[in-house]
């Protein structure tokens, strides 16, 4: 049997599958609180999806960063259109396919629908499906090895693994290894570098479950590639990667205290968001001149 058999508050599941990254595998973090399950008071087990930096990167990260430039570029083209239709807004904000049909039919607010501006939609036209390898929402690995040779979508790659790094992107946290109880109990096998430096990015809005069959399987180690059924095989793959010989899903880790709490605040912080009106900038400045503060 491998190690941390019984899943519980921070257990670290392996294989778990993402459909919009279909060449990845990546991580389920437990959330449900550890005493309802002691308790037995849980029929599903919530998980987080997390993976480790350089997957991250290749998946997740390669994401934000293709919609960065995709919105950038977009924008970009589209501007000279902004004074010349009058659903400039809509046009902006639909799809792509959306984009290139509306634009083939658009015509001009002065109603002057001249050879010039037909020759410049078929110019925008062409630029636009030029963008469609960056409106895909499935990244490959064949795609992000491609995507990853744009030195602007490399960039914004690296901003945005500074802003998770530097906890400044809501959406997601860093766990260090130094949070995994593996790593916290046999420090010799790691670098400190390795322990601080590596790790796993976790996604704040990216829930999961386990029903509770499924969760027992885990724990018991049944679901393995080689003992589970073909009906079996084919319904447990629409949640892990069970795709060849010696392929088991278990708690392969688990995060320690107090990294664990920390990722329920981030959590709480990212999943539990409520609006209210607050001050403006401007508004404060003027605080200052309506106030007597010093009579």
């Amino acid at each position: 049997m491998k190690p941390y058999g019984k899943l519980t508050q921070g257990s670290i599941i392996n294989s778990v599958k993402i459909d919009k990254y279909p060449d990845y595998q990546f991580y389920g973090v437990v959330i449900t609180a550890r005493c309802d399950i002691a308790n037995c008071k849980v029929s599903k087990f919530y998980y987080l999806t997390a993976a480790p930096i350089d997957i991250w990167i290749k998946s997740e990260g390669m994401q934000i960063a293709v919609e960065q430039y995709y919105d950038k570029q977009l924008r970009t083209i589209l501007k000279p259109w902004e004074d010349k239709l009058p659903d400039y807004e809509k046009l902006l904000n639909s799809p792509l396919d959306n984009i290139i049909k509306l634009l083939s039919t658009a015509k001009p607010i002065d109603g002057n629908d001249s050879d010039d501006f037909k020759q410049k939609k078929e110019q925008t036209v062409e630029k636009l499906s030029e963008l469609s390898i960056y409106d895909s929402a499935v990244i490959t690995k064949d795609a992000s090895e491609k995507l990853f040779k744009n030195e602007n979508i490399k960039s914004n790659i690296i901003n945005a693994l500074n802003s998770v790094l530097e906890e400044k992107h809501t959406h997601y946290c860093f766990i260090p290894f130094i949070g995994l109880d593996a790593v916290a109990s046999d420090k010799s096998n790691f670098s400190k570098a390795e322990m601080i430096n590596e790790g796993y990015i976790i996604n704040l809005l990216d829930i999961g479950y386990l029903d509770y069959k499924t969760a027992e399987k885990i724990e018991k180690q049944e679901l393995d590639f080689d003992k589970l059924t073909p009906e079996d095989l084919e319904y447990y793959n629409q949640f892990f990667c069970l795709n060849s010989k010696g392929d088991l899903i278990y708690p392969e880790n688990i995060i320690i205290s107090p990294y664990i709490e920390w990722i329920m605040q981030q959590f709480s912080q990212a999943f539990i968001r409520i609006g209210v009106e607050k001050p403006t900038h401007k508004d404060i400045k003027s605080y200052w001149s309506k106030k007597e503060l010093f009579k």
